[in-house]
């Protein structure tokens, strides 16, 4: 039999999690409550995404990027497990039609003014929601350099 961790990869805060241990229903997990910052956020500029009620972190912004880095790193070098199943790590459900247009954080929005001199908060979001893709893959690009296997050899020299 092998083991293997699920990771939530972006979302770090539930709503109905909140519930169930007694922390105040906008409450945004642990991770953000120390680091705000890395919030992903939707074209109103609210954190908790409207359909899943759960609250993400930003894939553009390198720092949070990282942390999820150092969190695979920790459970490959600390647990003897034989893999890891990676959940969330993308962008939450979107619909602009049921206000769920979600890659408003900080981050995506300043690389995005970059590349184009517009703030998207200023136009369309099914424009934006075309340039996030790349975004989503340079996420799950970099982990293979980064996350040491027990062997020695990368995630990405696994077999």
């Amino acid at each position: 039999m092998e083991l293997h961790a699920w990771v939530w990869a972006f979302a770090v805060g539930n709503e109905a999690h909140n519930v169930i241990v007694g922390d105040p229903i906008d409450y945004p997990g642990p991770v953000l409550a120390a680091h705000p910052e890395w919030a992903n956020r939707d074209d109103q500029e609210r954190v908790r995404h409207q359909g899943s009620r759960k609250t993400f972190l930003d894939p553009a912004n390198p720092e949070a990027r990282w942390f999820v880095i150092r969190q695979l790193d920790e459970i490959v070098n600390n647990y003897d497990v034989d893999g890891i199943q990676l959940d969330y790590i993308r962008y939450p459900f979107q619909d602009p039609g049921a206000e769920r247009t979600y890659g408003y954080g900080s981050a995506g929005r300043e690389q995005f003014e970059a590349l184009t001199g517009v703030d998207p908060l200023t136009i369309s979001p099914a424009i934006v929601i075309c340039g996030r893709n790349g975004r989503n893959f340079a996420s799950i690009t970099s982990l293979p350099s980064c996350v040491r296997c027990a062997n020695g050899s990368t995630v990405g020299d696994q077999g």
